[in-house]
């Protein structure tokens, strides 16, 4: 018999070398993974340190010090400590030294820990400033003028270096010196304001009442005496008053209620201060009186007022109507 020797040799299936290829390739890059994020999430040490917010070069006791990292990561944890037996966790961190000395302020975050020294010095004494002295200017000149007569306003405080003058109506007009003069176009209130030493907190005002002008009195040529008769006893002096309309006089009224004026503004226009006021024809009271009465009630309403004048054109008497439902305990 014939015996025939015959070498056999196995031989794997080709898909096995591609399975552990792939395992091989996986196994690789997982641990690439891995070392990606081992590397990312380890502390750098070196890449960080403590700095101080505070602008100063020198810190003393009773201040907030502000700390930071440089550097700082979002996913660690940093454990603060100032040496005093104090600490705080964070970023970003405050804290204030009660004593002298050099104290040691550490931070850790992780297995990294940076140190840094800060000298506190004792606090500064307080400087007090200079308390500037109190400035209350007040406008000088009359509450009353005419349309076309100049009128003279001033100020005379002490302390006073530099002026500005306005008039609310004309805020383009303005007045840089202690004394000005003006001369109103048109009839009606104005409001002058004062500004001293460029304060606009002590700003003052003051309302001027502009009146129609007054009609100039014709020339009369004096009479050529003749005869020398023997000088009679002269009569006082007639006072002069100024003339006033029932509209304008009512306008004055509401500034009483206004409490911006008061009875004695009244007496270049009364004959007495005293003359009666007569209400709703049934009460009578002087004019003092009714000035005190309505002071400050600001919905004063009038619907009906009439001047009793006497021939030289001063008021004597007062006659006022007003509706009782609508101001109900005004009068």
């Amino acid at each position: 018999m014939l015996f025939v020797n015959r070498q056999y040799r196995f031989k794997a299936p080709l898909f096995l070398d591609v399975m552990i290829i792939r395992m091989f390739a996986s196994i690789f890059i997982l641990a690439l993974i891995l070392l990606y994020i081992q590397w990312n999430l380890r502390p750098i040490c070196n890449a960080i340190g403590i700095y101080i917010i505070n602008s100063q070069k020198t810190l003393h006791t009773g201040e907030v010090i502000a700390f930071d990292i440089k550097g700082a990561r979002a996913e660690y944890v940093y454990t603060w400590e100032f040496g005093d037996r104090q600490g705080s966790s964070g970023k970003q961190v405050y804290h204030t030294y009660h004593k002298p000395g050099t104290f040691l302020v550490s931070v850790t975050a992780g297995k990294c820990r940076w140190n840094k020294e800060v000298m506190i010095r004792p606090a500064l004494s307080p400087v007090i400033p200079k308390i500037a002295e109190e400035i209350f200017p007040v406008i000088e000149g009359p509450a009353t003028t005419y349309v076309g007569r100049a009128t003279r306003y001033s100020n005379n405080t002490p302390q006073a270096k530099s002026w500005l003058w306005g008039l609310m109506d004309q805020p383009e007009a303005k007045y840089t010196q202690s004394n000005i003069t003006l001369v109103f176009d048109n009839p009606g209130e104005q409001v002058l304001s004062l500004i001293v030493n460029n304060d606009s907190n002590h700003l003052v005002t003051k309302r001027i009442l502009v009146l129609p002008m007054r009609p100039t009195a014709p020339d009369i040529k004096p009479v050529k005496q003749v005869e020398i008769l023997p000088a009679p006893v002269n009569p006082p002096p007639k006072k002069s008053f100024i003339p006033i309309t029932t509209e304008e006089f009512k306008y004055l009224l509401s500034q009483v209620a206004n409490k911006t004026r008061k009875a004695s503004d009244f007496q270049p226009y009364l004959c007495d201060p005293s003359i009666n006021v007569i209400i709703n024809g049934n009460e009578s009271i002087d004019f003092n009186s009714f000035c005190h009465r309505i002071y400050g009630k600001r919905k004063l309403q009038i619907e009906q007022l009439n001047l009793n004048k006497d021939q030289n054109g001063c008021i004597r008497e007062i006659t006022i109507i007003n509706n009782r439902k609508k101001v109900l305990g005004i009068f």
